[in-house]
């Protein structure tokens, strides 16, 4: 599938960077993938397709180092070992002290799982590794799919491009007012511990609803959300604006295969009005989206993320200098969120292997709360991943979908603050 020869090492791109200064207890920075066939999981098969599948993204064999100026991936010679899940959803990857890889696959009944530390890759780059993984066993595991590939068309050498800096030019520089964003409250789970609430759902039921309003899925869903997270506030706490940030795949707007991390943010904040309707907040989420997912203002926004380490001050500065400095820029930003949510979309498989799976989900750390979804065949689930131990946001947003009448399959972790 390649032919060229991978770095042995590669500076963490601009995103990437963010990570390891940030990384805590409470957030890891770990997401999942998680893929649920309609067959029990046979651990020795999925240990062989993770050791062939590394062998076509030598870059996921990275260990994470720390420089005098900067951290770096380094090649490894480790190899993940497959396990039955024993752990907590989304715990913890890297370990400074240690030197492991950076992402980890388990599996549980007829769960696939692969976690991901956000420094080696965003969703988007990862899922390439985990679909291939996920095709590589079911050709391991059926025989009449042993000639059936996952393909991903690209080199070694563009698979560990950034391509943040590919893309660079230099911003104008803008000066922006920080507005303190609505927060959820209450108990939350102690250590590494998430509560996952998600619910599976017809594609082609919800696009009916969809259709109704004009509109996507995506500004859809997001306007249930904001509307969930006004039902549960109270009056004082709705003077300040309900923010979501929403990532970006840049890869559909500027060519790339890079599996390093490639996206940016767009954010979507409504100002609580008593008088809005349904769809006039509906309409507020519909215009900021067409306004923000354009080839201009995403570049604006790239390039705006990537400037600071331009900076030669900033580029001569000691590690732990700028260390300080992201953990207080994550802090600043971190005022200014009130949740995030993910749509990856459609995840496709070649035609063959579709009968033997029945969905693909996805999840994040967090240390507030956060929506992931995505679509396999006429599946679409919806994951919250929650620090918090109230779950009436997630309560309300699920009662919302029903109230259209869709059927909605509920599943949920069994969690304690043990």
């Amino acid at each position: 599938m390649f032919k060229n020869k991978a770095p042995h090492w590669s500076k963490l791109d601009n995103v990437a960077k963010i990570f390891p200064p940030t990384t805590s207890q409470s957030d890891p920075k770990v997401f999942r993938f998680a893929c649920e066939l309609k067959e029990m999981v046979i651990s020795n098969l999925l240990q062989k397709a993770a050791e062939e599948t590394l062998k076509l993204f030598p870059y996921f064999s990275s260990t994470l180092k720390r420089g005098i100026f900067w951290y770096y991936l380094e090649q490894s010679n480790l190899v993940p070992i497959v396990k039955e899940e024993d752990l907590p959803i989304c715990s913890r990857l890297y370990d400074r002290n240690k030197k492991t890889l950076l992402f980890r696959i388990t599996y549980y009944k007829k769960r696939i799982n692969m976690e991901v530390y956000h420094a080696l890759s965003d969703g988007m780059g990862a899922l390439q590794f985990f679909k291939v993984l996920v095709g590589k066993y079911l050709s391991f595991a059926h025989k009449e799919l042993e000639n059936v590939l996952v393909d991903y068309d690209t080199t070694l050498m563009e698979m560990v491009a950034d391509s943040f800096d590919r893309y660079y030019e230099k911003p104008q520089i803008t000066k922006k007012k920080l507005v303190r964003a609505w927060k959820m409250k209450g108990a939350t789970f102690s250590f590494e511990r998430l509560k996952v609430i998600e619910g599976v759902l017809s594609v082609s039921e919800l696009k009916k609803i969809v259709k109704r309003y004009h509109t996507t899925i995506t500004t859809f869903l997001l306007t249930v959300y904001l509307q969930s997270m006004i039902a549960v506030s109270s009056p004082k706490d709705r003077k300040r604006p309900f923010t979501i940030h929403i990532p970006v795949n840049l890869r559909t707007h500027f060519a790339s295969t890079s599996t390093k991390n490639f996206f940016g943010i767009i954010t979507v904040a409504y100002s609580y009005r008593k008088e809005d309707t349904f769809e006039d907040i509906l309409s507020l989420v519909d215009k900021t989206l067409k306004e923000e997912l354009t080839t201009d203002r995403l570049s604006i926004r790239m390039n705006q993320m990537s400037s600071l380490e331009k900076n030669l001050l900033v580029r001569s500065a000691p590690l732990f200098l700028k260390d300080l400095g992201l953990k207080f820029g994550a802090y600043l930003t971190d005022l200014e969120t009130s949740t995030s949510f993910s749509n990856l979309g459609i995840i496709t498989m070649p035609k063959e292997m579709i009968p033997y799976i029945r969905l693909f989900d996805a999840f994040n750390s967090t240390n507030k709360m956060i929506i992931c979804c995505c679509s396999f065949e006429d599946q679409f689930v919806i994951s919250f991943t929650s620090r918090f131990v109230n779950s009436n946001i997630q309560k309300h947003f699920f009662r919302v979908l029903t109230e259209y009448s869709l059927k909605i399959e509920i599943r949920s972790n069994e969690v304690s603050n043990l």
